[in-house]
Parts: structure tokens; C-alpha cells; sequence
């Protein structure tokens, strides 16, 4: 840990001192890294990750490791499988609604389980989301969600949309309960 915080220090002090001229110095310009860590960084060979959506790195992990803790929130854990299933179901009940993907849905959640669910659904269901926290300023919030053009809002609680001027349809993952899944609704949109 000593030589981490060292590392860091030093790496802060040659960006402290780039910038003692003036702060016209592009950002990859930065001297960051000493030469030495630069060149043993530029050495070591490339990896070529697959473009892959977040839902799909998560899917990839539900595959290696099931039964492991994936959130923990106060009390609550849930395991990679668990928030899947929850995940999955939610999604499957969006597109029953007749949601397509791109579409824009405002995500009205305080940081919770509920809200990694809804994040998850929404990706597996190919929608774009925008986040909304419920302690902005109403204003702030009326006038992003007017300004995206929203076709609903994911939301913990239905009453909790009518705290907006001009709410679009709200949808709970409690409302999908019922949905029965097929495991992830395996989109070709790009979320």
C-alpha cells in the first residue's frame, strides 16, 4: 500500500508540474506515468476484447459464477443468478408492453437493489436510459424528462411518477412479477 501511495503521489506531482506552465496541455499530453512505466506498459501485448454490451459482460459472469454474491445493499444480497432472473424478467415485461430498443426511459430510483434491477432490465431490453434522482430540483427533473422525450419511467413505487409535471407511463418490477422468462431476451439492438 506504501508504494502505491508513492506511486500515485509521484504521478500527481508530474501532472502538477506539467500543468505550472498553464493548463493548454492536452489531457493524453499528461505526463502520468514515469518513462520507465511507460514503456513497460507499451510492451505488454494487446488484448482484443469483443465489443460487448454491459448486459452481455454480466450475462458472461452469471455463466462463471452463479451462486456468488453480485449486490449487496444493507441486508439484501443477491446473487449473480438471482439479480438475472429478476433482471430478465423485468426486461421481458418492457417489450411485452411494446417498448423497442433505443427507446428512452427515465430511471426515478433512489440508489437501491430495485435500481441495479431496472438498470440491468432496461439494458437487456435495449433501452437508453437517463437517470432522474429523485433529490434534484423539480425543475431540474421536469425539464430533463421533457427535454428526452421519455416514453416512460422505471420507477420503486407508481406514486412516485406523480411527483413529476408531465410524467410519461410508469412501470414498477413489481408489475412484471407474473412474466414468465426465457432467460435473457437476446436482442441484437446495441443499448
Amino acid at each position: 500500500e506504501i508504494h502505491l501511495a508513492q506511486q500515485l503521489g509521484a504521478s500527481f506531482g508530474r501532472v502538477l508540474t506539467a500543468l505550472a506552465g498553464g493548463f493548454n496541455v492536452p489531457l493524453d499530453a499528461l505526463p502520468v506515468t514515469a518513462a520507465g512505466e511507460q514503456a513497460a506498459l507499451q510492451s505488454v501485448p494487446a488484448i482484443d476484447f469483443a465489443p460487448a454490451g454491459l448486459h452481455e459482460l454480466y450475462e458472461a459472469q452469471v455463466q462463471r459464477t452463479p451462486a456468488a454474491v453480485a449486490l449487496l445493499s444493507g441486508q439484501q444480497t443477491l446473487s449473480y443468478a438471482a439479480l438475472n432472473e429478476r433482471a430478465n424478467r423485468y426486461a421481458h415485461g418492457l417489450l411485452a408492453a411494446g417498448f423497442k430498443p433505443g427507446q428512452r426511459v427515465g430511471l426515478y430510483m433512489q440508489r437501491s437493489v430495485g435500481r441495479v434491477v431496472a438498470m440491468l432490465a432496461a439494458f437487456k431490453a435495449g433501452l437508453t436510459l437517463v437517470p432522474l434522482d429523485r433529490n434534484w430540483p423539480r425543475e431540474r427533473l421536469n425539464y430533463m424528462s421533457s427535454q428526452a422525450k421519455l416514453a416512460a419511467l422505471l420507477v420503486a413505487a407508481p406514486e412516485h411518477a406523480a411527483e413529476l409535471d408531465a410524467s410519461p407511463p410508469a412501470y414498477t418490477e413489481a408489475a412484471f412479477a407474473d412474466i414468465t422468462t426465457n432467460g435473457n431476451p437476446q436482442l441484437l439492438a446495441d443499448p
